[in-house]
């Protein structure tokens, strides 16, 4: 077997608006260093140490990327930016 992750990422479709699954998904970005994004939206990390790591293609096409970890905020950003 390889060295490396098993997995390189994972969508959702219709996420539910329940807070525990926004919480999971903040503890998944600190955790893994993750960045979650949407389609015709931004993006969202939670170190700023993550950012300059991100492809300079993906950058310019979603905008700089939000620095949070809290879910409520997450959830907030999505929806004006969607």
């Amino acid at each position: 077997m390889a060295d490396g992750p098993l997995e390189h990422g994972f969508s959702v479709r219709r996420p539910p608006d329940h807070p525990v699954f926004w919480t999971i998904i903040a503890r998944f970005l600190v955790e893994f260093g993750a960045v979650l994004y949407w389609p015709g939206g931004g993006m969202v990390v939670a170190r700023a140490n993550i950012v300059p790591h991100l492809p300079k293609s993906m950058v310019e096409g979603l905008g700089e990327p939000w620095i949070t970890t809290d879910p409520e905020q997450i959830r907030h950003y999505i929806r004006e930016t969607s």
